[in-house]
């Protein structure tokens, strides 16, 4: 009886070990899930934002002072904003924050410093060689700089560019790159450049911006109707109505599309009384 108790006693020993053991060990051997195969609703931590945030908020705010007209400011951000973004895997320099990069060359261009702005871009092309050539802004400034310098020929490579941009803001009625290269339109050029630059900017960046490049446009080709419509959109109905009158009597008397010519004869009555009766 006494050995009986002893091996039943053995047994229930050697089950209740058996059964610690595999539970610890399951335990052990639990998948481990990594934070970042979470959801971010389950607390995802995104560690390229992080690390890029310093960078990142200096370019926004470099981008805000430049579309406030506070161009040293936003020359100042944008480099600090370089300076904060982390070293290539080489350590021998910075990767490259194209947002940065296009308000320095914007700086740049309108300090009218384009071999600068030139350069802002083919350093950020050292680092960065797959995004160069994927944004209509970043072409357009180039052709604008390349345009100033008087090298016309990469002036319209960059504004030919464009078209397969990934971010467009051409319209079927624009001027096509196409009626523009070489050496023998550079007025033209020019303006169809300035017009698209300013359309883009108006459209992504600040209208006054826009408005800038537009009326350049308007300068370099006073008769041109698309240049007349686009310039003609970014105004305001009540501050510039006689500008806008101007452009309408532009836009009817050269043509840019039907409709477009039907909406400028409707609205040139109108803003026609309006700046004879106002107070």
């Amino acid at each position: 009886m006494k050995s009986k108790i002893i091996k039943y006693s053995v047994a229930l020993i050697a089950s209740v070990f058996a059964i610690t053991l595999y539970a610890t060990c399951a335990k052990t051997q639990q998948p481990i899930v990594r934070v970042d195969s979470k959801p971010m609703s389950q607390g995802h931590v995104n560690y390229e934002h992080l690390i890029w945030k310093d960078s990142n908020d200096y370019a926004k705010a470099a981008e805000q002072s430049y579309y406030r007209g506070q161009y040293k400011e936003a020359e100042r951000l944008s480099k600090k904003s370089m300076d904060k973004a982390p070293l290539t895997p080489d350590g021998k320099s910075h990767q490259s924050n194209w947002q940065a990069g296009d308000v320095l060359a914007m700086v740049y261009i309108r300090e009218l410093r384009y071999a600068d702005a030139i350069k802002v871009y083919d350093d950020l092309r050292l680092t960065d060689p797959t995004r160069y050539s994927q944004s209509s802004l970043e072409q357009l400034n180039l052709a604008l700089c390349y345009m100033r310098l008087g090298k016309y020929d990469e002036a319209g490579l960059h504004y030919q560019n464009t078209d397969h941009a990934t971010v467009r803001v051409l319209s079927p009625n624009d001027p096509p790159a196409s009626d523009y290269p070489g050496t023998d339109t550079p007025t033209k050029l020019e303006a169809s450049i300035l017009m698209n630059r300013g359309a883009y900017m108006a459209a992504f960046g600040s209208q006054g911006e826009g408005l800038i490049d537009l009326r350049q446009a308007h300068v370099l080709l006073p008769d041109n109707p698309i240049i007349a419509d686009r310039l003609g959109r970014n105004l305001s109905a009540r501050n510039d109505r006689v500008e806008k009158l101007a452009l309408y009597k532009i836009i009817v008397k050269y043509g840019h599309g039907k409709s477009t010519v039907e909406e400028a004869k409707q609205r040139i009555p109108t803003y026609e009384y309006s700046i004879a009766h106002e107070n």
